[in-house]
């Protein structure tokens, strides 16, 4: 792999190495925002609607549907995610705006991040895979009930994500309960 800004000792190596070993993604070579040379994947940048779109079906190996497109007024055939966010969309795990839009420049949130990735697994694996809604939340800031609540806590169920200790940055103060934090509209 020859990011110059990810080493062995990263915890996120072995991530990042297994989507570059399989084409799902690439990293920058421009100077910038790279050293002249020097090929990075810059690992603390946000990542945006449209990046993530080209992420997810590429890690899922879902075959390119661009039927009926575009979809969304800010993503012509012209735009570098167009076949990733026209998959997407016509496999039912993304939606626009009610304005049309899409936003493949918007920086994903958290929760939004949350809901493709698992509306992709669903798809790619509904035999191991369907949505929960458990009685109790796993996290502070993600009530019963609230929008991204069944996505966030499929994904915790199955071990891809977790969230952040109470009382400790970034997260909010601890309450009753001392449960995590998961900032669900946090880039």
């Amino acid at each position: 792999m020859p990011f110059v800004d990810v080493s062995p000792t990263d915890w996120h190596f072995e991530y990042v190495r297994y989507m570059y070993c399989r084409n799902v993604v690439v990293g920058y070579s421009n100077n910038p925002p790279c050293e002249a040379g020097s090929p990075c994947f810059k690992p603390n940048n946000s990542t945006t609607r449209g990046q993530v779109s080209k992420i997810v079906t590429l890690a899922f190996q879902f075959t390119l549907n661009t039927t009926d497109g575009p979809h969304f007024t800010d993503v012509p055939v012209t735009n570098t995610f167009y076949p990733y966010v026209e998959t997407m969309v016509n496999m039912g795990i993304v939606e626009g705006y009610d304005d049309g839009t899409f936003r493949p420049n918007n920086l994903v949130t958290r929760g939004q991040i949350s809901k493709m990735v698992v509306n992709a697994a669903i798809n790619a694996d509904p035999q191991n895979w369907s949505l929960e809604n458990p009685a109790a939340s796993t996290f502070e800031d993600v009530p019963v009930g609230s929008t991204f609540y069944q996505f966030i806590e499929t994904a915790v169920s199955h071990g891809v994500i977790v969230g952040y200790p109470c009382g400790q940055p970034p997260s909010g103060a601890c309450q009753p309960g001392n449960k995590p934090y998961f900032m669900p509209y946090s880039n």
